[in-house]
């Protein structure tokens, strides 16, 4: 495909973390992979990364604070949730996200969503 973007993957399950990062390389995206917000953080301060995708529910700070932080900090960072929680729609601390995707064994999806936002902040980026 060819998109050559780079992105991050917050997952704590190492299992989906894993199957994400193989999934998003083979579309052609570089992949950086973090296990809970502290890591995030370390690794989006010393890389630059096109969008975030963030897991809500982890030990320690969660993803909803985390997504307070970056929305505060890069708000210019594309960040989409992709949670096991539908109700997160629900919840106006993740409307700040450009999206959000419940997680599924089918990555359709998300990387369709992925790829979406990325198109999106490219085009309001230019225009």
């Amino acid at each position: 495909m060819g998109i050559m973007a780079e992105l991050l993957i917050l997952e704590d399950d190492i299992h989906l973390r894993k199957f994400y990062t193989r999934e998003f390389s083979e579309d052609g995206y570089h992949v950086a992979e973090a296990a809970d917000s502290q890591e995030a953080l370390r690794v989006l301060a010393d890389d630059h990364r096109d969008p975030a995708m963030l897991d809500l529910v982890m030990p320690g700070q969660d993803g909803i604070e985390l997504l307070e932080r970056l929305v505060q900090q890069t708000p210019q960072l594309p960040v989409v949730i992709n949670t096991a929680y539908p109700v997160c729609q629900h919840n106006y601390l993740t409307w700040s996200a450009d999206a959000r995707v419940v997680k599924s064994s089918d990555s359709t999806e998300l990387k369709d969503t992925v790829l979406a936002v990325l198109e999106r902040r490219r085009k309001a980026d230019e225009g």
